[in-house]
């Protein structure tokens, strides 16, 4: 396959989960359906008060309501809803530039990948948050020391995915946590990612972030640790057990030494604080090895399932 134009069978869906986005979800359809004429757009409107519901349907996209407010819910509705060869997703705000949106999905068919997603330039001053800059090369480093493989923007919203992977992808998430689980969902099955750099604007006047630097930097965070615990418990449990052992090591030590020193042991509550640690650090060791035998028949299975979908 090289091109969108020689695969005209090829349906190609653009989802959008947006709440009170008015202002520019009219801007953002317009500029999908300019430069990828032959896109299907599907709107999840997450509970809006305002006319997005009404300008969305207005523009012609297919419009569907997910009452439960949260990014990872309004995307779990429109990868149920919609059926599609490749999907583009991307937010209601207008802040991604779409224009090489065709060359990326012809990359994507060329270079066979289930994942591409579009590295955010930074053109205007002031378009990140310091707050949001921090989070983010916070949480790059995190993906990168904790699942073995670096993701240069992990919390881009504009990302072009395989059925493939859209069809094998959980979703257990419920806010802005999505892209953090959708690339370690990658990374766990080692399909080929593919980063494009992309513009990326300020929202215009009036036009409000629903992303709190704090709380939802805090669930994402969250999540990344429920992850590892899922994906590779050994490597979490392995590093608080060590804590233990070190911890229980510098209290039984000087113990040891005055008991094998004058006979007797002084300290029976640091002895006691000191054992008690240690078989906790070794309790924990033994149960990160048994979640991790479990994790690594688990990722087995996904991938198996995974590599047979086509034949399916």
């Amino acid at each position: 396959m090289s091109n969108i134009k020689k695969n005209k069978n090829i349906s190609i869906a653009a989802l959008i989960p947006c709440l009170n986005e008015e202002k520019t979800i009219g801007s953002t359809i317009k500029n999908i359906k300019k430069f990828c004429p032959n896109i299907n757009v599907y709107v999840c409107d997450n509970g809006s008060s305002d006319k997005t519901f009404e300008i969305a349907k207005g523009l012609g996209a297919h419009v569907i309501k997910e009452p439960r407010k949260g990014k990872g819910f309004a995307m779990d509705r429109l990868f149920q809803h919609v059926n599609a060869d490749y999907y583009f997703m991307v937010d209601g705000d207008n802040t991604y530039d779409i224009s090489e949106i065709k060359k990326h999905i012809n990359l994507m068919l060329i270079e066979e990948v289930d994942m591409l997603i579009g590295v955010r330039n930074d053109l205007e001053n002031n378009t990140f948050p310091r707050g949001h800059k921090f989070g983010n090369k916070l949480f790059n480093k995190a993906i990168e020391i904790c699942f073995g493989k670096g993701i240069t923007d992990v919390l881009s919203g504009y990302r072009i995915l395989s059925k493939k992977y859209v069809k094998s992808f959980p979703n257990l998430s419920r806010k802005f946590d999505i892209e953090v689980e959708m690339s370690v969902h990658a990374l766990e099955l080692n399909v080929k990612i593919l980063e494009q750099n992309i513009k990326y604007f300020k929202r215009p006047e009036g036009s409000l972030s629903k992303l709190n630097t704090y709380s939802d930097g805090f669930k994402i965070l969250s999540r990344i640790i429920i992850m590892l615990i899922d994906s590779r418990p050994i490597y979490l449990f392995s590093i608080i057990s060590l804590i233990l052992f070190v911890l229980s090591i510098s209290l039984l030590l000087p113990v040891i030494n005055y008991w094998l020193e004058f006979g007797n042991v002084p300290r029976i509550p640091t002895f006691i604080l000191g054992t008690f640690l240690l078989i906790i650090g070794f309790t924990i060791f033994l149960t990160g090895l048994i979640l991790d035998s479990i994790s690594r028949h688990r990722i087995e299975e996904k991938k198996v399932k995974f590599k047979l979908f086509n034949y399916n």
